[in-house]
């Protein structure tokens, strides 16, 4: 997994090549086979497993072309013809409602979005693609607001994806100082951080479990970096996932999230943060 660490010096340039737009899920079409193809990434995923597939090159079978496809319990949902050379990379797994899965490839994003279906506890994948420009795609995506309630938003250096009503809008990020934004005073942004670390955790540590089928108690081999004052009081494994806490140098109030069957006060559902 890329380490959680923003290109800043190229931000301002790559922002300026993004253009505001909506996109719609993209239809997966007949089913794609290659003449020879490999597992390149296989996601467990609360519901099912996602995997991508990519073909392998005719002159050179230890090489790859760069088209795969994305599959979802089986099912075909994305597919990508780029000649590009290139194996899609983990950009971001958040949980949440919905569950949000990204894969970096030049010259693109294909950001998988998986939520409830009309059929009772089925799993519904919507896939975008969205064109990034230079090396923005290995920007790791960073977690703005939610998911939850059916929305999402994720950031990088160059762009932020907003995600509602089953369309994804792109945007161009707006510019600022290196390292992450200062927290001002006042106990709504004291809250709104330690939510916004919480959120940025559950995005690390289900990339970890994508790379190792595992979840992990140490901040250090997540990268992860918190906001100015935040501190993490307590994060500890569970039988099925972990539980953390976080609290601020300038505030009583608390935060929790958990991931797991095993609840963690102030927080009361799974992969949403609470405070008290």
């Amino acid at each position: 997994m890329t380490a959680l660490i923003a290109a800043l010096s190229a931000a301002p340039a790559l922002a300026a090549q993004v253009e505001s737009r909506a996109l719609t899920p993209e239809t997966p079409g007949p089913l794609r086979t290659f003449w020879r193809d490999t597992l390149a990434q296989r996601i467990e995923l609360r519901g099912g497993t996602l995997e991508v597939l990519v073909e392998r090159d005719h002159a050179n079978p230890n090489a790859t072309t760069g088209r795969y496809v994305v599959r979802w319990n089986g099912l075909q949902v994305a597919v990508s013809e780029d000649s590009v050379g290139t194996v899609p990379l983990i950009a971001a797994v958040v949980a949440g409602s919905p569950t949000v899965v990204a894969l970096g490839t030049r010259p693109h994003l294909k950001v998988i979005v998986l939520e409830p279906a009309r059929e009772q506890g089925s799993i519904a994948a919507r896939a975008f693609s969205v064109d990034v420009p230079g090396d923005a795609h290995r920007d790791p995506l960073r977690v703005v607001s939610g998911p939850e309630n059916g929305a999402f938003a994720l950031g990088t250096t160059a762009l932020v994806l907003t995600y509602s009503g089953r369309t994804l809008s792109v945007e161009a990020a707006a510019p600022r100082p290196g390292g992450p934004a200062l927290v001002p005073g006042g106990e709504s942004e004291y809250v709104a951080a330690m939510k916004a670390d919480l959120r940025n955790l559950m995005t690390a540590e289900e990339a970890f479990f994508a790379d190792g089928a595992r979840y992990t108690d140490r901040l250090e081999a997540l990268k992860l970096r918190l906001s100015p004052g935040n501190r993490l009081i307590r994060l500890r494994l569970t039988a099925d996932g972990w539980t953390a806490l976080l609290g601020n140098a300038k505030t009583r109030t608390v935060c929790a999230a958990f991931v797991g069957s095993t609840p963690a006060a102030p927080a009361t559902q799974e992969g949403v943060p609470g405070c008290i």
